[in-house]
C-alpha cells in the first residue's frame, strides 16, 4: 500500500494549525501553562504558537508542492 504523503502533510498542517490557535489563546490570557499542563510561562506560549505556525506553514507547503508531481 502506498503512502499518500500530500494528504499526511495536508492532516499534519491542520493539527499544528490548531496547536498554533491554542498556544496562541493562551499567550493572549497570560496563562503560564500549556494546554498539555506543562508550565513553560507566557513566553513558553509565545514560543510554541510560533513554532506551531512555522511547522503549519511548512507542513501546508510540502503538501501544495506534493500535489503538483
Amino acid at each position: 500500500m502506498k503512502m499518500n504523503w500530500q494528504k499526511i502533510a495536508l492532516f499534519l498542517s491542520g493539527s499544528f494549525f490548531c496547536g498554533a490557535i491554542s498556544h496562541l489563546v493562551l499567550a493572549i490570557i497570560n496563562s503560564p501553562i500549556t494546554h498539555f499542563n506543562v508550565p513553560l510561562g507566557v513566553a513558553g506560549n509565545w514560543i510554541l504558537a510560533g513554532f506551531d505556525t512555522a511547522m503549519t506553514v511548512l507542513l501546508y507547503v510540502a503538501h501544495r508542492q506534493l500535489e503538483k508531481k
